[in-house]
């Protein structure tokens, strides 16, 4: 064990989600260790690749056997294109339909197909080896950023701002969440050894339709940011790296 409150690994640490946590943990008092991810190729290529990652942390953290909990990213692509009906809340019963989404012609296939099959691979692999592992969902992320380049969730929340109309018709429709709150969420769920669950796929987000934050909530977590912080945060770091 390093100094401080412990060691923690971040994989993807260039990331818009991953680099705001390392920044935090490193304010918690953590020793952080990060890895480093490629531009990803065809849909197989990425679903391959997100797959074999994956297990080969978790085989890993299995093999070290001082591994106390793993807390996995997800997306809401995981749940909220189950074919059921657009007003469904959905949680971790739920599963996206791939060949609905993909009968929608919507952009974004390889990721969503990734992001399923890296989730459902790692739950079973959990479940085998006895592993402690926990998923977070947030939806559309929006807010402060300190990665390099311009975060693809942050330019669909100003996309009326860069003159991209057909992304805001599509963000209308979205939950919503500030990147501090989804770091900070992170952090809980790797500190408080009383949530449990193999998947805990849930964050809060506004326009509700969609998801609900009740079981990260029922576990004590309590959420900072609104609207307001969120936007301001986008447009300022925007402006910061001279994307505005």
């Amino acid at each position: 064990m390093e100094d401080g409150k412990g060691l923690v690994c971040v994989s993807g640490g260039t990331g818009f989600v991953a680099s705001w946590l390392i920044m935090r943990l490193l304010e918690h008092g953590y020793t952080v260790r990060t890895t480093i991810r490629s531009s990803p190729e065809p849909e197989e290529v990425i679903t391959k690749r997100a797959v074999d990652g994956t297990l080969g942390v978790l085989r890993a953290c299995v093999n070290a056997k001082t591994v106390k909990r793993v807390v996995c990213a997800s997306s809401q692509a995981t749940v909220i294109y189950s074919g059921d009906g657009d007003e469904k809340v959905v949680d971790e019963s739920s599963w996206t339909n791939i060949d609905y989404y993909r009968s929608l012609n919507r952009f974004g296939t390889s990721y969503l197909v990734a992001k399923n099959e890296t989730e459902r691979a790692a739950l079973d692999f959990a479940e085998q080896y006895g592993l402690d592992l926990v998923f977070l969902i947030p939806p559309l992320i929006v807010g402060p950023f300190i990665c390099p380049r311009i975060p693809e969730s942050v330019r669909w929340s100003l996309s009326l701002i860069f003159g991209e109309k057909q992304l805001y018709n599509l963000l209308i429709k979205l939950n919503v969440v500030h990147t501090d709150d989804v770091a900070r969420a992170y952090i809980f769920l790797l500190e408080f050894p009383h949530v449990k669950g193999s998947s805990l796929k849930d964050i809060k987000g506004f326009k509700m339709r969609g998801l609900s934050p009740k079981k990260l909530l029922d576990c004590g977590f309590k959420f900072e940011h609104g609207l307001e912080d969120m936007f301001d945060g986008a447009i300022q770091s925007c402006k910061e790296k001279g994307f505005l």
